[in-house]
């Protein structure tokens, strides 16, 4: 999708079509967005660190409830 994103957004290029550029970072947004509430539903101590395009950094609280021996 970057790709395509980037031809489609460039003023310059000669097939460029701003329009659709927006709904694919429309559509990458909506998916990030529901990545976010995804991890924060399983998981509300759950830290999001980073989210851009395709990737999403999660700082995950510590296992506090487990045992050592």
């Amino acid at each position: 999708a970057n790709a395509v994103y980037g031809i489609l957004g460039r003023l310059s290029y000669r097939f460029s079509r701003i329009d659709l550029a927006a709904t694919i970072t429309g559509h990458g947004r909506a998916i990030l967005t529901r990545a976010v509430n995804i991890v924060s539903s399983v998981n509300p101590l759950a830290k999001i660190l980073y989210g851009h395009t395709d990737s999403l950094l999660v700082l995950f609280p510590e296992d506090t409830t487990a045992t050592t021996g």
